[in-house]
């Protein structure tokens, strides 16, 4: 997969979210058990946290506790160890495969409706450098109560209609680091193994790239100092900065077939944002001024070249 960290053993985190009784963990199980051309490996938060419905619970920090035992699980795995183990988190895998090689994908099973609680995982797997995808279980409200009620440890009904109020599910509209989402009605089906490996090796296959992001900021800081009362050369800066932030992050091979591409996008981009530049330069602060221009590109980009750039 791309520039992914190929000697590592796990490929991707998959996060599971929906609302409870939405059959999340139910597809995590059939995945780790019968899956055929990858290793899942599941972590079903409930089994690692208990979340108090109360206002003393800093769940925050229980999230971000779980976090880090994630990430060292991850690490541990991706060294050969598989016996790694610990009091602090249950985790569901095959013991016996048929092929050790597989790749390994693991499944973070939650709730995850905050976009926030996603974007926490996100980052991880840029800090690993493993892709990042989404199966989003949009089961009925009704099935998901019906399901609730049958469960030993269930949910109280008010908690999961104030979840559906409030769940931010994901939108590569408002956040493009959540474009790879699967859509699943949440109902038990035969075949549901085999779409999501088929979502799996989809995404696997697409080119994903790391940006150096402290160079890119620190020469924006520069474009900031330089520029700052012209608008026409702050968008330029911007570009040239996105560019080279994009060129340098591309693999040699990539770099030869798709460089020239960068070019024609900052041009169309610049003339694009000419016409508006002078009144979006007077409303918008530095920061969101630059967010037009980012945007902008990587809508322009992304017409041009079939490349995943990380921009957000």
């Amino acid at each position: 997969m791309g520039d992914c960290n190929l000697t590592s053993r796990v490929k991707a985190l998959l996060l599971f979210n929906g609302l409870p009784g939405s059959g999340k963990s139910y597809t995590a199980n059939e995945l780790v058990k019968n899956a055929k051309n990858y290793k899942f490996i599941s972590i079903h938060f409930d089994k690692n946290i208990v979340f108090e419905d109360n206002d003393d619970f800093d769940w925050k920090n229980g999230r971000s506790k779980l976090s880090s035992y994630i990430k060292s699980f991850i690490n541990h795995y991706n060294q050969g160890d598989n016996s790694y183990s610990s009091d602090k988190l249950h985790v569901n895998l095959c013991e016996y495969s048929n092929d050790e090689s597989a790749p390994a994908i693991v499944i973070l099973d939650d709730n995850f409706y905050y976009r926030s609680m996603r974007k926490q995982y996100y980052q991880l797997s840029k800090m690993l450098r493993i892709a990042y995808m989404s199966a989003s279980f949009r089961t009925s409200l009704q099935m998901c109560i019906k399901r609730n009620t049958e469960r030993v440890a269930s949910v109280p009904e008010s908690i999961i209609h104030r979840m559906n109020s409030r769940f931010e599910w994901p939108n590569a509209a408002i956040s493009p680091w959540e474009r790879y989402n699967l859509e699943l009605d949440g109902s038990i089906s035969d075949i549901i193994v085999e779409e999501i490996e088929k979502f799996v090796e989809f995404v696997l296959k697409q080119p994903l790239v790391f940006i150096d992001w402290e160079k890119l900021e620190a020469e924006r800081n520069k474009s900031r100092e330089i520029n700052r009362m012209n608008p026409i050369h702050v968008i330029d800066d911007v570009l040239r900065s996105l560019v080279n932030a994009c060129v340098n992050s591309l693999s040699p091979e990539l770099r030869q077939k798709y460089g020239k591409e960068f070019g024609k996008v900052k041009a169309m981009t610049l003339n694009q944002l000419r016409p508006s530049a002078c009144d979006k330069f007077a409303s918008l602060t530095c920061e969101d001024f630059e967010t037009w221009i980012q945007s902008a590109f990587g809508e322009n980009l992304r017409q041009i070249i079939p490349i995943s750039f990380d921009f957000f």
